[in-house]
C-alpha cells in the first residue's frame, strides 16, 4: 500500500521522459533525411500503410521543399481520419490514392 505513490510517481516520471523524448523528435526536420510523423499520428497501426507509401516515395525525392509539402498533405489526411482518439481505418485506405496522386502531382511539378 505504501508503495502505491511511489510506483505511480515513477510511472509519471517514465511517462514524462517518453513524451520529451518524443517531442523532440517531432520537432526535428526533414533535413537529415529522416522522416519524423507526429506524436499524434504515430501511436495508430491503421495509419502505418500510408505512412510506408509515403516513406518509400520520399526516398525519390530530394527537393525538400517538396517533401515538406507532401509530409504535409499526408499529415493533413491522416488527421481528417482520426476521430474520438481512434484511426478510422477505411478512411486511411480512402486517402492512400489520393496521397499517392498528390506525390504524383508534385514530382510532376518539380520535373518542369
Amino acid at each position: 500500500m505504501r508503495c502505491t505513490p511511489i510506483i505511480v510517481f515513477l510511472s509519471a516520471l517514465a511517462l514524462n521522459s517518453c513524451l520529451a523524448r518524443a517531442r523532440f523528435s517531432s520537432e526535428k526536420s526533414l533535413d537529415d533525411g529522416v522522416i519524423v510523423w507526429p506524436i499524434d499520428l504515430i501511436h495508430f497501426p491503421q495509419a502505418y500503410t500510408l505512412m510506408h507509401k509515403v516513406e518509400k516515395r520520399l526516398e525519390c525525392i530530394s527537393d525538400e521543399e517538396t517533401r515538406s509539402r507532401i509530409m504535409d498533405y499526408t499529415v493533413d489526411e491522416l488527421r481528417k481520419c482520426k476521430l474520438d482518439f481512434q484511426m478510422c481505418e477505411l478512411c486511411v485506405l480512402r486517402s492512400i490514392p489520393y496521397t499517392m496522386s498528390f506525390i504524383s502531382s508534385q514530382q510532376n511539378q518539380q520535373r518542369h
